[in-house]
């Protein structure tokens, strides 16, 4: 009934747009997230070790279910301007397109997630051109793996409260963008932050998006970055 009402708002939502806008898709939790929510976090660390094959058929299902929910999306989603809007990121693609994010990942090593979440990966990005994936810094040391997603065009990169800085995190930025995938950094972001990201990072291949309590303060933030930006690029 839940999925049921969820595409009555989705369907009437994208009616009352007409094309001047589209609500998206929804938060697509990956397959770690989804089953740690099902069956609890410690469980499903268990579970992993004691029944490895149990969890990867589970995974392969929540994997079905996101593919079919995100072509219900696409049955009513409206594009805009030609194209599609990818989550609440503000990010416009010509195609369809799709994100994800495996925030329980943090809780795997390498070897794991080569063996058993990279696979998900490449099935969840099957089909779309513009694919991206959420990304927390708790999960930086999965870099590596996550770069060998077949089909993963982009990263979205928090910068998390009591994170790592953005000047901690320029050697991922640089990482991502040496594997020819675009990156998306997104945070409460100062005007040093930006800095910093317009000075080690060029120009191609990369967008920020900054939160800001007040207009003044986002118009100030926007300002400043166009002025070093024509300063340094």
């Amino acid at each position: 009934p839940w999925y049921h009402l969820y595409f009555e708002f989705h369907k009437k939502i994208n009616e009352w747009g007409a094309g001047r806008f589209t609500s998206g898709q929804p938060i697509m939790r990956g397959v770690t997230d989804t089953l740690g929510a099902l069956m609890g976090q410690s469980e499903m660390l268990y579970a992993r070790f004691e029944e490895p094959e149990e969890v990867a058929r589970l995974y392969d299902e929540i994997n079905v279910a996101n593919r079919k929910m995100m072509d219900d999306i696409y049955k009513y989603e409206q594009s805009v301007g030609g194209g599609y809007i990818m989550g609440f990121f503000n990010i416009w693609t010509p195609e369809k397109n799709m994100w994800f994010q495996e925030d329980l990942s943090a809780l795997f090593s390498p070897p794991y997630f080569e063996q058993f979440l990279r696979k998900t990966g490449e099935d969840i990005c099957r089909g779309y051109k513009y694919t991206m994936y959420h990304l927390h810094p708790a999960s930086f040391h999965l870099l590596d793996e996550m770069l060998k997603i077949e089909g993963l065009m982009s990263f979205q990169v928090n910068k998390d409260n009591n994170g790592p800085t953005i000047r901690d995190m320029i050697p991922q930025f640089k990482k991502i963008l040496d594997a020819d995938k675009r990156i998306l950094i997104k945070g409460n972001l100062s005007m040093e932050d930006a800095d910093i990201i317009i000075e080690n990072l060029p120009p191609r291949g990369v967008a920020i998006q900054s939160f800001n309590p007040t207009v003044e303060g986002a118009n100030a933030f926007c300002d400043h970055v166009r002025e070093k930006a024509a300063k340094v690029w």
